[in-house]
């Protein structure tokens, strides 16, 4: 199963670490570079949270006024030192504030929650033993992770992968990843 090539995506993320990877991944699965465009993120330490909460109100009110448009808003951010369930309710939250008679499942957006952080996905996928509450952040400028990110994409299109062995955010990201090629394919009926 892959993201449709007939969509634009709109990256929200926290950093340039993600936006890196992020970017990776969809020229991975054969997404044009025309066809991607990043949010731009904020400079300075800390910040990259409350940039994804305020941009996915943003963002997805732009999605809506777009509709017509086969377009796809992911979006990543850290779980940090909370649970998956923690942030994703974070998210929730976030989304029914300001779309109080929506459902965000319901909405052409891919979630990522990445636990620690993006560079625990980074360390899983080049063979590193991983636990999800260590720090894997390196202060300098993003890696380069176009191998982690085909190994990402492999991961979402392997059927036969056991997921259980997976770390916990990258058995989510897969059912996700999952639940929105089925939205799009749907959407382009």
């Amino acid at each position: 199963m892959k993201l449709s090539n007939q969509h634009q995506y709109t990256i929200l993320c926290e950093d340039a670490q993600m936006r890196t990877f992020l970017v990776a991944f969809l020229k991975c699965l054969g997404i044009n570079t025309h066809k991607i465009s990043v949010v731009p993120i904020p400079a300075g330490v800390g910040c990259g949270e409350a940039h994804v909460r305020t941009g996915l109100t943003k963002e997805l009110e732009l999605l809506h006024r777009n509709k017509h448009l086969r377009k796809t808003l992911l979006v990543c951010i850290d779980a940090d030192k909370y649970s998956y369930d923690e942030r994703k309710q974070f998210l929730h939250k976030s989304y029914s504030e300001s779309f109080p008679d929506g459902d965000i499942d319901d909405e052409m957006m891919l979630i990522w929650i990445p636990k620690r952080e993006i560079e625990t996905w980074i360390a899983y996928f080049n063979g590193k033993n991983v636990d999800e509450d260590m720090e894997f952040r390196h202060g300098g400028q993003p890696v380069s992770c176009k191998k982690e990110a085909n190994k990402m994409y492999i991961f979402l299109q392997n059927e036969e992968e056991n997921v259980e062995t997976a770390l916990h955010s990258l058995q989510k990201a897969k059912e996700e990843y999952v639940r929105i090629c089925k939205k799009q394919k749907s959407a382009e009926k």
